[in-house]
């Protein structure tokens, strides 16, 4: 199957959302959580929710579209919550600011707000996972929805010690790596645990991320504040 470059400019209908149901939404969730963008059919989705291929791609005009609009539907709601999360911590915080504080924050709405809301975000958070690990188009979409949220994050990163973008960076490469892995629900760590962990489990998943990541930024902080000595 051929889809378009996903810089293009979406060609969606105005009123396409509007005219399917809600129901309509958990077929192509579940398929692109399960198969991926490229492994679902116009044809499957129109099955299953019950409705003809040619009205989906006349209120969608392809595949391409409706992938962006599973995207687009789940962010708007989830973003401004994680924004206001940060937001919050920083003014209740300010001028105690601390690096647990802040990744729990930053993690906390994804887990709070979302695993606990059913099947349709769980599987928002699959194709997450799923598709940042995709290299045709992981980095765009990941960028369109979600780069605002993660630039504020590191906004209030930087007010805490004097750790160096680049090394910054590589700290949230490395912080995302792990919370998409952990929103793919695989269970990969229920076999290596032999059944004492859970890749369902969000809060241990939440408490050893905040732990682990915390301890990781404490060792940058610590090694680029250390004190000048003074001239002999």
């Amino acid at each position: 199957m051929r889809f378009a470059d996903p810089a293009h400019r979406f060609a969606r209908k105005p009123s396409g959302e509007r005219q399917l149901s809600r129901s309509f939404w958990t077929r192509p969730k579940r398929f692109f959580a399960y198969h991926g963008r490229d492994g679902v059919t116009i044809k499957a989705i129109a099955s299953a929710a019950g409705v003809t291929p040619a009205l989906i791609n006349y209120y969608f005009d392809g595949l391409e579209n409706i992938f962006e609009a599973v995207w687009s539907r789940r962010a708007s709601i989830l973003n401004p919550i994680r924004i206001q999360v940060l937001n919050d911590y920083e003014s209740t915080n300010s001028g105690n600011l601390e690096a647990a504080g802040a990744i729990d924050a930053f993690l906390r709405p994804i887990f709070d707000h979302v695993f606990s809301l059913g099947e349709g975000w769980s599987n928002f958070m699959s194709l997450i996972g799923m598709t940042n690990t995709t290299r045709f188009c992981g980095a765009f979409y990941m960028d369109k929805h979600f780069d605002d949220v993660v630039q504020r994050f590191l906004e209030i990163m930087r007010q805490i010690g004097n750790v160096p973008d680049e090394e910054l960076f590589w700290f949230a490469h490395h912080l995302l790596g792990s919370l998409t892995f952990s929103m793919a629900q695989t269970g990969r760590i229920n076999r290596i645990s032999k059944g004492k962990c859970s890749s369902a489990d969000y809060d241990n998943v939440l408490r050893s991320s905040v732990q682990l990541f915390s301890s990781a930024y404490a060792a940058l902080v610590a090694k680029y504040d250390k004190p000048e000595m003074p001239p002999i």
